[in-house]
């Protein structure tokens, strides 16, 4: 988990989220909003999805998403693996992503914020309706 940290003084290199990949320069500082929740890692592997805690304790235990091996219907290889760092907002029953650590097997751990925000973001609108909640998400 990256832990988050308060924003007292702004940055003279602040950089969005948005205009992360607009610039080579990794030395910026990138701020995202945190919502309020509970802190997570989202596992999508072998047709379910599990979800914990940062102690490692269960969240949420076997349900299906539309995350790629996360569902009995979705066409993925055992290998596909997918965690994504989340905040489950209880209230409103949903995960926010907050960052990628995995997709479809890829880790993404040791590629720069602004690679993995512009990475998540683009993979995230090719799934049709992985922001609605249902039965199958």
């Amino acid at each position: 988990f990256q832990l988050p940290e308060w924003l007292i003084d702004i940055p003279s290199d602040l950089v969005t989220p948005e205009h992360s990949m607009d610039t080579d320069d990794d030395r910026g500082w990138l701020v995202v909003p945190r919502p309020e929740g509970h802190r997570c890692l989202l596992f999508a592997q072998n047709g379910f999805t599990s979800s914990r805690k940062k102690n490692g304790r269960l969240l949420h235990h076997r349900f299906s998403s539309l995350l790629p091996g996360g569902s009995s219907g979705s066409r993925s290889r055992a290998s596909d693996l997918c965690i994504l760092d989340c905040i489950f907002q209880e209230r409103i029953q949903s995960y926010c992503v907050i960052d990628i650590l995995c997709w479809k097997g890829q880790s993404m751990t040791e590629c720069t914020a602004a690679m993995r925000f512009f990475w998540l973001q683009s993979r995230l609108r090719e799934i049709a309706d992985v922001d609605k909640s249902g039965n199958s998400n």
